[in-house]
C-alpha cells in the first residue's frame, strides 16, 4: 500500500510540476513577439520580414515587431538570437546564409545550424545573371562565348564576397570553364550602379534588386537560377537550360528560434507562418520583389540548408572565402 501510494504521489508531483509549463504554451503568446532581421532595413529580406510579421499579428493575437540588427554578415542577428530564451518570444529570419555562414566565419559563438530550430520556411527569391541594357551580348552563349574569346578580360560585380550572388557567379565560371574577374562591393546598389554605368560589363544580384532595372530597360537578364523559369521572368532562361549545372537553387528565407523552444510553440507558429505566407495578400506584397511563398515545411527546410552547405562549401574553400 505505501509503495501504491508513494507511486501516486509521484506521478500526481509530474502532473502538477507539469502544468504551468502546458499552461504557459497554451496561452501563448502572451506578448510581443520579436523577429530579428540580420540585415540592415529597406531591403528584400527586410521588407518581407514586416509582410509576414504584419499577417501573423492577428491570428496570434499579439504584435511581432520586426527589428533589425545587422552585421557580421549576418552574424549579429544570429548570435543575439542564438543567446535568447528559447520561449518562442524571439526568432530569426534565417535562410541561404545559415548554409554557409559556418565556413565563411571561423571563430563564431553559436552554430548557425545546430543553435536553432527551423520554424518555417518563407519564401524564395532567384538569383539574375544581368548586364547593361545596350551590352553587345543578348543570350548566355554569346556572353560565355566572348568571355572565352578574351580570357582574364571581362569582370563580373557582386555585393561582396561570399554572398549569394558571388557564390553564384563563381559557380557560373566554375561549369562554363570560365575565367572572369570578381569585383566585390559594399552591398547591392553601387555594384548596380557601376554596371549601368558601363565600368563593370556584368553582375549577379538577386531578382529583387534587378527587377525596377530590368523592367526600365536598363539591365538585361541572361539567366536565372532555379529548378524552373521564374513566374515573373518567364522569358529569361534558367542556368540548367543552357547547360549549366548546380545553380537550381535560389536566395531563400525561413524562420527560426533558438534552439530548446518548446515543441508545441514551433509547432503554432508553423501553422500561423503558413497561413500568412500562403495568403493572396502576402504573396501579391512578395511580387514586388520577384519572390515566391513556400509552404512551411520544416522537412524541406532540413533538405535545402544541408544541400546547399554541401553545394557552396567547395567553392568557398577553393577560392579561400572568409570573413574574419
Amino acid at each position: 500500500m505505501y509503495k501504491k501510494n508513494r507511486l501516486l504521489r509521484t506521478v500526481l508531483a509530474c502532473v502538477v510540476s507539469a502544468m504551468p509549463l502546458a499552461m504557459a504554451q497554451a496561452a501563448y503568446p502572451e506578448r510581443a513577439i520579436r523577429m530579428v532581421v540580420p540585415f540592415p532595413a529597406g531591403g528584400s529580406t527586410d521588407s518581407i520580414a514586416r509582410a509576414v510579421a504584419q499577417a501573423m499579428s492577428g491570428p496570434l493575437g499579439q504584435q511581432v515587431v520586426v527589428e533589425n540588427r545587422a552585421g557580421g554578415g549576418a552574424v549579429v542577428g544570429n548570435a543575439f538570437v542564438a543567446n535568447s530564451a528559447p520561449d518562442g518570444y524571439t526568432l530569426l529570419v534565417s535562410g541561404s546564409t545559415s548554409a554557409v555562414m559556418k565556413d565563411m566565419h571561423k571563430n563564431l559563438s553559436f552554430d548557425p545550424i545546430e543553435s536553432f530550430v527551423p520554424v518555417a520556411m518563407v519564401a524564395e527569391i532567384p538569383n539574375v545573371l544581368a548586364v547593361k541594357g545596350d551590352a553587345p551580348w543578348n543570350t548566355l552563349p554569346e556572353l560565355i562565348e566572348a568571355a572565352k574569346q578574351a580570357p582574364g578580360k571581362l569582370s563580373y560585380a557582386s555585393a561582396g564576397p561570399g554572398t549569394p550572388a558571388n557564390l553564384v557567379c563563381e559557380r557560373f565560371k566554375s561549369e562554363a570553364s570560365l575565367d572572369i574577374l570578381h569585383v566585390p562591393y559594399k552591398g547591392n546598389a553601387p555594384a548596380v550602379n557601376d554596371v549601368l554605368g558601363g565600368q563593370i560589363p556584368m553582375m549577379c544580384n538577386n531578382l529583387a534588386g534587378t527587377i525596377p532595372y530590368a523592367s526600365g530597360g536598363r539591365l538585361k537578364l541572361l539567366a536565372v537560377t532555379g529548378e524552373k523559369r521564374s513566374p515573373f521572368l518567364p522569358d529569361v532562361p534558367t542556368f540548367g537550360e543552357y547547360g549549366i549545372e548546380n545553380l537550381e537553387t535560389s536566395v531563400w528565407m525561413s524562420i527560426v528560434a533558438p534552439a530548446g523552444t518548446p515543441e508545441p510553440i514551433v509547432a503554432k507558429l508553423n501553422e500561423v507562418i503558413g497561413q500568412a505566407v500562403l495568403s493572396e495578400d502576402v504573396k501579391r506584397q512578395f511580387a514586388n520583389f520577384g519572390a515566391v511563398a513556400l509552404p512551411p515545411s520544416v522537412a524541406d527546410f532540413k533538405e535545402r540548408q544541408q544541400r546547399e552547405k554541401a553545394l557552396w562549401s567547395d567553392i568557398i574553400k577553393s577560392l579561400g572565402l572568409t570573413a574574419n
